[in-house]
């Protein structure tokens, strides 16, 4: 936000530049000599003044190096987007339920590049093993007819009130400037996960199983989540061999006692609904069963 100038005939010296500006916490302003002072003489000559601590110019940015608000995931962070991918964002509202600390502990940013290690099954070896995709910061968009720019997949939340702010001064022609750059803290870390899965499903399929005939001719990664997926499935990407082992297959057999013919299934139910409540940070909560 621009203010307009204000006629303001003095001279002035720059105490807080761009370059080291005055760092505050969020809702506090400095005084105008914590920012610049005022002189009859020496200094650079200015003839208006632009902004003042109470009414600065504004500029908003997002935290660097930074995935997510308050220092951990929530289920309020996921935001889907035009992708066809509810099966993986479903996957992440669970984790971010009931175990945030496993989103956490696969995550890693450095520069303006997210690292990703999801699971993939090696069929030679009939395990699990992490695979780390690394990717750039910036989303996907597209333009729509009217040349308006719409992200293509999932949304970021930004987090309601700046976590701090810097203050600075500058000279600009004839003009003395206040300056506020509001920091915001960013769920950054939910589209980076959908990224990093397109990417992961593009070379590993969307299971991490293999690429299928159908995900070959899709080619693309993120024609292939939005080709719809399992829930159950997208655990072991993040559990690896642990969630592989929790999965129960369920019958629907016309005619048949459903609750007789799915006896291991009821009985794996049971021992998670028992166990759930004492599970550790960084492992499984959930019980996922194919339907």
């Amino acid at each position: 936000m621009k203010e307009g100038k204000t006629p303001d005939a003095t001279h002035v010296t720059i105490v807080a530049s761009e370059h080291k500006p005055l760092g505050l916490a969020a809702g506090t302003a400095p005084t105008e000599a914590d920012l610049f002072t005022r002189s009859a003489k020496g200094g650079k000559s200015v003839g208006f003044r632009s902004g003042t601590p109470a009414a600065p110019n504004v500029t908003p940015t997002m935290e660097p190096d930074n995935l997510f608000i308050g220092g951990t995931p929530t289920v309020e962070d996921i935001r889907q987007g035009g992708l066809g991918d509810c099966y993986f964002q479903s996957c992440l509202l669970g984790l971010a339920q009931n175990d945030p600390a496993k989103i956490k502990s696969v995550m890693s940013f450095s520069g303006h590049n997210v690292s990703v290690t999801l699971q993939r099954f090696d069929a030679k070896t009939s395990t699990h093993v992490p695979v780390t995709t690394t990717t750039s910061t910036s989303l996907l968009t597209r333009k729509n007819k009217s040349g308006g720019i719409s992200l293509v997949g999932a949304g970021m939340r930004v987090a309601p009130a700046p976590n701090k702010s810097a203050w600075w001064a500058s000279v600009s022609g004839n003009t003395v400037e206040v300056h506020r750059k509001d920091i915001y803290e960013t769920a950054l870390w939910a589209p980076m996960m959908e990224k990093a899965y397109a990417d992961f499903a593009q070379r590993f399929g969307s299971t991490g199983q293999g690429l299928s005939k159908d995900e070959k001719k899709l080619g693309s990664g993120y024609k292939i989540i939005n080709a719809g997926g399992s829930v159950e499935e997208c655990y072991q990407m993040f559990y690896g061999n642990a969630a592989a082992g929790s999965v129960q297959a369920m019958n629907f057999t016309p005619g048949k006692d459903i609750v007789a013919d799915n006896i291991p299934a009821l009985q794996k139910l049971l021992r998670y609904e028992a166990q759930k409540g004492n599970t550790a940070a960084g492992q499984t909560r959930r019980s996922c069963m194919r339907g």
